[in-house]
């Protein structure tokens, strides 16, 4: 999981839809986050985004979203899920990732 915070996407087009949050997102994040899907502990997280889209929208449109990354329901240990939540804000809220990592 940790290659997940060095690697940068490989992929040169995305297949995800454009309108996820709103069509809010970068080709890089689309990208990346595709490339996140071919993860085993992040297969579902664009299901979740659409499934669960008003938590993910409001997370994605916060002030603070290092503070409040939504959980998948998986209960996993607490340096699993810490890794989780840095990936995801790495990718969908770059400009958060440093304040959940200091």
């Amino acid at each position: 999981m940790f290659q997940l915070l060095i690697k940068s996407s490989t992929i040169l087009e995305t297949t995800l839809s454009p309108n996820l949050f709103g069509g809010n997102l970068t080709a890089t994040q689309m990208k990346e986050l595709e490339e996140l899907t071919k993860h085993n502990a992040f297969q579902s997280l664009v299901s979740e985004i659409e499934n669960h889209r008003e938590e993910w929208d409001a997370w994605f449109e916060s002030d603070s979203p290092e503070d409040q990354v939504p959980k998948n329901g998986e209960r996993k240990s607490e340096i699993y899920n810490l890794m989780r939540e840095i990936i995801i804000l790495k990718v969908l809220r770059p400009d958060r990732y440093q304040m959940k990592v200091q």
